[in-house]
């Protein structure tokens, strides 16, 4: 079916895990919102957002943002009962949507990334920061909505402050779903991996499938430097091949559906089917920018892994990709 289709190259767009995010909850919501047809979460950019580096203001432009998060856990998504949890966020993505321009891009997120994050009270209300890896921001929060509103404002933290109005949350265990429903993985290895298998030798084509897809996402510390970086390059290859077999597959809308029945278990988000329409559109529409890249340096303190953002590169790219430059009345003179 055409609308399928449509569907899984849209959730392809994004980081692993996506794959189900925007058809997901498209599917989802069209069968729960058949009864409440009018829902609708307001998507309307903030006009006339502004911030100030050095002696320049800068105005946002018409953005809508989507983070898409995965986090490490497996099994039914739980509210915890106090607001910590165990989880940690595995990736990050943000996709972002210019309405004047009709462009897209994503923008991914190092887990590893420094940043304050917030800590909650009692009430659940943040009443401090703890400076440390933007993956924990998920471990202070309820473990649904109020951790992954958490990650949002980590990763505004990181963005100057950008305003990212809507999240879309997946844990681990829709990657072998996903795996499968695209009938396995073939890539062919630009490095060594005999750590995870002995015949996963550089130069090697393997195919991943559900049991073993997720050794190659996910291994980090003992394979190549350890760090994220190099786990990240691996999801993208991983990603472009599910891609690949995406755009040269015929599905049929049945199967699509029992996918997201089973998905849905596994997801948090604070949109809706009204909303995915926009969101669809926009993708068939709008002009892909490809995906950005936050440059930095990555070091080892404490035992800790950190991936420090380079402010010079952070300012350029927020300024380029989410705002412009306001000129002065005397610059109009």
């Amino acid at each position: 079916m055409k609308k399928a289709r449509i569907i899984i190259l849209i959730v392809l767009l994004s980081l692993i895990g996506t794959l189900v995010t925007f058809g997901g909850i498209a599917g989802t919501y069209y069968l729960a919102s058949r009864n409440n047809p009018t829902e609708r979460a307001e998507l309307t950019p903030k006009e006339n957002q502004t911030i100030e580096i050095g002696e320049e203001t800068y105005e946002a432009k018409r953005i809508v943002n989507y983070l898409v998060v995965g986090i490490d856990s497996t099994g039914p998504m739980k509210k915890s009962n106090t607001y910590n949890n165990t989880a940690l966020n595995d990736f990050m993505c943000l996709v972002s949507f210019n309405i004047t321009d009709k462009t897209y891009f994503l923008l991914p997120i190092n887990r590893d990334t420094m940043v304050d994050i917030d800590i909650m009270g009692i009430a659940g209300k943040p009443i401090g920061t703890r400076y440390t890896q933007i993956a924990y921001a998920h471990t202070i929060g309820d473990g649904l909505e109020n951790s992954f509103r958490n990650t949002c404002r980590a990763v505004s933290k990181v963005l100057l402050g950008l305003d990212i109005e809507r999240f879309i949350g997946i844990n681990m265990s829709t990657v072998p779903l996903i795996n499968d429903f695209v009938g396995g993985v073939t890539i062919t290895l630009d490095e060594d991996l005999t750590v995870l298998d002995s015949s996963w030798t550089e130069g090697a084509t393997i195919t991943l499938t559900s049991e073993n897809c997720m050794k190659y996402i996910r291994a980090r510390m003992e394979v190549s430097d350890g760090t994220q970086l190099s786990r990240m390059h691996r999801q993208q290859i991983y990603l472009e091949e599910v891609a690949r077999k995406a755009r040269t597959t015929e599905y049929g809308f049945s199967n699509l559906v029992d996918l997201l029945r089973i998905v849905s278990n596994y997801m948090c988000m604070d949109v809706t089917y009204i909303d995915m329409a926009d969101v669809l559109g926009y993708v068939k529409e709008y002009q892909f920018l490809g995906i950005k890249k936050i440059e930095g340096t990555t070091q080892k303190r404490n035992n800790l892994i950190e991936f420090i953002p380079d402010p010079e590169c952070v300012e350029k790219l927020v300024t380029e990709l989410f705002y412009e430059k306001v000129e002065s009345k005397e610059s109009d003179e």
